[in-house]
């Protein structure tokens, strides 16, 4: 399985296989408006944005982070860095989803 404080993947065996069994603890319930499909990438999306940020970036209350666009990752960034007490700029063409991004704490 895996030791405390680390995840599947990354520097330990993931999980390619036909099955895989798992403490309950580590599975959570997909929300019902999103397809399998859909749900599966969330995970994806945030550790793509955690590592950036958090493991590798470093990132640290007060500094500045851009996201650009607002895709799954963009978005998970955005959140994060704002948990972290980051000033977040988002960039997108489109005014709604800068709308959205401000909505969810973007700063400019």
């Amino acid at each position: 399985m895996t030791r405390h404080g680390l995840s599947l993947g990354g520097p330990l065996q993931g999980v390619l296989a036909e099955y895989v069994c798992l403490h309950e603890n580590f599975a959570v319930k997909a929300p019902t408006l999103l397809t399998d499909e859909e749900a599966s990438t969330l995970p994806v999306a945030a550790l793509t944005a955690w590592f950036a940020l958090i493991e590798t970036g470093h990132l640290k209350e007060g500094q500045t982070v851009l996201v650009q666009g607002t895709s799954g990752v963009a978005l998970f960034g955005l959140q994060f860095a704002q948990a972290f007490g980051a000033r977040v700029i988002v960039t997108s063409r489109g005014v709604e989803k800068l709308e959205r991004a401000k909505a969810l704490g973007a700063s400019a």
